[in-house]
C-alpha cells in the first residue's frame, strides 16, 4: 500500500533522466571505511572537523570527464549520512579540476527542501548578492542510482563558483575560510588563523575587523564602514531574512577581502535553507556580525532593502 502514494509520478519510471549523470566507484573496502569513520550515535553525533579526515580514492566519471578523486562524507548534522543516501565532498586533482573545481559538494536534496537553494539563488541574484552556483544532477554510485543531489561547489582556494562574483566583487583580493565547528563571534580570530594564499595585504584589515566586531561598543560606523562593505553585509541579512535561516553564521559564509575597495564582503554559503518560521526570534538571524547591528546606520539599510525587495 505504500507505493500506491507512487502512482501519480509512475509516467516518470519510463522517461530519461535529462539531469546530468555524476558516477563514483568507491571500493566496498574503502566505503566500509567511510562508514567506520562516522560519530558513534546516528542521531545525536555531529560530523566536526576530526570526522572528516578520512578521505578514501574513488574514480569520478561525468560527460567528457573521468579522473581519480577522493572522497568524504559531508554535512554535520546526521541527517547527511546516518541513512543510505548520503552526502558527499569530492576533490578534484589540482592538474585537473572539473569543470574549473577543486572541490565539489554532493547534498541530498531532503536537506535542503528540495527547491530551497534555487528560491534562494534567485533572491540573491535579485539582491546582487554573490551565491555559490548550484545545481541538480543525479548520482550513481557503483552502478547504483542513488537518485538526486543538490550539486555545489565545495570552498577551496580556487574557488570560482560563486555567480556574478567578479561583477560584484571585483577581479583581484582573496577568500577567507572557517572550519565548521567555530560558531560565536568570539571565535572568529581563531577562524580565520588560516587563509589562502596571496592575501598577506589583509592580514592587518583582518585584526582590526575582528577587534571592532569583539568590541563594537569602542569603534564609531565610520571605522566599521572603513574596513567592511556595509551595503553587502545589508543585503546578506535581508537573504538571511527572506530564507529565515540561521545559516547566515560564521561556519557557514565566507569573507573576501576585496583588494579594489580595501574592504571585506560576505560571501553566502549556498547551506540555506528554506523558510523555516521558528527561526524567526533567532538572534542568530543577524548575521555573522551580530554586534554590528547596534549600529542604526546598518539597520536602517536593511530595513530599506527588505522594504524596497518585498515592494
Amino acid at each position: 500500500f505504500r507505493k500506491l502514494a507512487d502512482a501519480p509520478y509512475l509516467f516518470y519510471f519510463f522517461t530519461k533522466p535529462e539531469l546530468p549523470i555524476y558516477e563514483l566507484a568507491i571500493s566496498e573496502k574503502d566505503l566500509l571505511k567511510l562508514q567506520e569513520s562516522l560519530p558513534e550515535n546516528p542521531y545525536n553525533g555531529r560530523l566536526t572537523e576530526e570526522f572528516k579526515q578520512t578521505k578514501v580514492p574513488a574514480v569520478f566519471t561525468a560527460a567528457g570527464y573521468r579522473a581519480p578523486v577522493h572522497v568524504r562524507y559531508r554535512g554535520f548534522n546526521p541527517e547527511h549520512w546516518r541513512a543510505k543516501k548520503k552526502s558527499y565532498q569530492i576533490e578534484f586533482p589540482v592538474d585537473k579540476p572539473f569543470q574549473g573545481m577543486t572541490a565539489l559538494d554532493l547534498v541530498i536534496v531532503e536537506n535542503r527542501d528540495y527547491l530551497a537553494e534555487d528560491v534562494n539563488a534567485y533572491r540573491a541574484k535579485k539582491l546582487h548578492m554573490p551565491f555559490p552556483k548550484v545545481s541538480f544532477v543525479n548520482i550513481v554510485l557503483n552502478t547504483e542510482e542513488m537518485g538526486v543531489y543538490l550539486a555545489t561547489e565545495g570552498w577551496s582556494p580556487s574557488f570560482t563558483g560563486v555567480a556574478g562574483a567578479e561583477a560584484i566583487f571585483g577581479k583581484s583580493g582573496c577568500l577567507f575560510k572557517t572550519p565548521d565547528t567555530a560558531t560565536g563571534p568570539g571565535e572568529w580570530q581563531e577562524q580565520f588563523s588560516t587563509w589562502f594564499e596571496g592575501c598577506a595585504n589583509a592580514r592587518k584589515p583582518l585584526s582590526e575587523l575582528l577587534d571592532i566586531v569583539q568590541r563594537p561598543g569602542l569603534f564609531t560606523f565610520a571605522q566599521v564602514s572603513r574596513l567592511l562593505d556595509i551595503d553587502n553585509l545589508a543585503r546578506a541579512l535581508v537573504l538571511s531574512w527572506l530564507a529565515s535561516t540561521d545559516h547566515m553564521n560564521a561556519p557557514n559564509i565566507r569573507l573576501y577581502y576585496n583588494a579594489d575597495i580595501q574592504k571585506f564582503q560576505v560571501v553566502s554559503s549556498a547551506n540555506i535553507t528554506v523558510y523555516a518560521p521558528e527561526h524567526l526570534p533567532d538572534k542568530s538571524l543577524i548575521g555573522p556580525f551580530p554586534s554590528l547591528w547596534a549600529f542604526p546606520e546598518l539597520r536602517s539599510r536593511v530595513f530599506a532593502l527588505a522594504a524596497e525587495y518585498t515592494a
